[in-house]
């Protein structure tokens, strides 16, 4: 009998609410509800942790508020809290009964940041979501739909 190799996908929504570390505050629109005060979110523990850095070309602001659009997406689709506190925004979240918190920081050249480890079966394909995330939005090329 031949052995059987088994493979597990994840579903797309439950890596960035694993690992959200992106949210900044959505721009003002005429159009737009008016904006709850933000939550306080307690700093990422001490112990094990997702790292990520991802470099980008654009001014501090303009990067900000690449960083401010995903985290819409993921607060609309997940449910993700955000809190900015200047360039920094701290993230938290539960995501398929797997708690998290996350940090990120918006600098002149990267964005990066930090979340709690989901455990060595989702390690790998959370931290690859956010990397890819944050790649697509800080790309020249993204404009949101």
């Amino acid at each position: 009998m031949r052995p059987v190799k088994l493979a597990m996908t994840l579903p797309s929504p439950l890596l960035p609410l694993l690992l959200a570390g992106l949210a900044l505050a959505p721009a003002a629109r005429a159009d737009a509800p008016a904006v709850a005060p933000q939550e306080e979110i307690p700093e990422v523990e001490a112990g094990a942790h997702l790292k990520f850095l991802v470099n980008h070309h654009f001014a501090r602001a303009d990067a900000k508020a690449r960083v401010q659009q995903l985290l819409e997406y993921w607060t609309q689709a997940f449910g993700v809290k955000n809190h900015w506190n200047g360039d920094q925004v701290k993230l938290r979240g539960h995501v398929f009964g797997v708690d998290f918190r996350a940090r990120l920081d918006v600098t002149d050249t990267a964005v990066g940041g930090e979340a709690t480890d989901p455990g060595a079966l989702l390690r790998a394909a959370a931290s690859n979501y956010v990397k890819r995330k944050l790649l697509k939005y800080l790309s020249p090329h993204y404009e949101e739909p």
